[in-house]
């Protein structure tokens, strides 16, 4: 991948994480826990060194922190479905929702 992909790529991982956050919460306690493995497990591409992510509950506070983009999870919802289940009723994708994003120099 050259580097004018690598922010689409950013971007591609950072929404599906963010999907499954909403569904996994063995995954959601990773994305809390160590954000850098959480992107890793959703991309074949690593965070630039320099870039640093961080995950956060909806009313958590954020502290700042240079160079971090912080990003609110999206609430949970134990009863939603995966791609491949909706996939398999509707033939369809799901639509992804929404998350605030925070950057803090």
């Amino acid at each position: 991948m050259n580097k004018s992909e690598l922010p689409y790529q950013i971007e591609k991982t950072l929404l599906r994480l963010l999907k499954k956050a909403s569904y996994d919460s063995s995954f959601r306690k990773l994305c809390l826990s160590d954000p850098r493995l959480a992107f890793r497990q959703c991309s074949n591409v690593d965070l630039p060194e320099g870039m640093n992510i961080k995950f956060v509950e909806e009313n958590q506070s954020i502290q700042k922190e240079d160079h971090m983009l912080v990003f609110t999870l999206p609430a949970f919802d134990e009863g939603q479905l995966d791609d491949e289940e909706l996939d398999s009723i509707t033939g369809c994708s799901i639509a992804i929702a929404q998350s605030a994003v925070t950057c803090i120099d």
